[in-house]
């Protein structure tokens, strides 16, 4: 699979998962993609270990390259509390505390790198489900509940 058609495809199921989330108003959706990517991605590396964790790594990259262009949309700090008020109205417990977590990667783009770094040793693939949670919120509060909306923000 080329390069490009596994990002298109990493990018369909990030929507398809917001999607999901913002109609169920439930957590639940962004785990299940989160479980799906790891054990496909353990998958994929039993057959090719230069090919391990790549889609993971693309649905991390996804978010913060949406992120990216939010932020100059809209400016992080609102718009992260934005989102972190979606969350906390529509989503449980957990989703909140995690999102409030991994807030900083959507409100600001200073050390984005070792504030990740930071955030997946202590998470691990649980932060992607709250930068999906993440970017539900920014999706319910500023686009519409239309996740293609997003695609206007990635930076290929």
């Amino acid at each position: 699979m080329a390069a490009n058609d596994l990002l298109d495809l990493v990018a369909d199921e990030l929507e398809a998962a917001i999607g999901q989330t913002l109609a169920e108003r439930r957590a639940e959706p962004a785990r299940q993609f989160t479980s799906r990517l790891v054990e496909t991605n353990s998958d994929t590396a039993l057959e090719d270990a230069s090919a391990e964790r790549l889609g993971l790594k693309l649905a991390f990259v996804l978010p913060a390259d949406w992120h990216r262009g939010l932020r100059s949309d809209f400016g992080g700090p609102a718009l992260a509390e934005d989102a972190l008020h979606w969350i906390r109205s529509n989503l449980d417990a957990e989703a909140t505390n995690l999102a409030e977590h991994a807030t900083p990667l959507l409100a600001s783009s200073e050390d984005e790198r070792a504030t990740t770094r930071r955030l997946l040793e202590t998470f691990d693939v649980d932060l992607l489900s709250a930068l999906i949670w993440l970017t539900a919120g920014v999706t319910a509060t500023h686009g519409g509940g239309d996740p293609a909306w997003l695609r206007q923000y990635e930076s290929r």
